[in-house]
């Protein structure tokens, strides 16, 4: 998904499978999926 531009990590390149989702990381999640930037 990284690979897509669909999420970008945590930064300093890090990647937290585990943390707590805000809804506003889900919403750009959302909208990066449907291509709208």
């Amino acid at each position: 998904m990284k690979q897509l531009g669909i999420i970008s990590g945590q930064g300093n390149n890090a990647f937290a499978p585990a943390a707590n989702t805000t809804r506003a990381e889900a919403v750009v999640v959302l909208i990066n999926m449907l291509g709208q930037k």
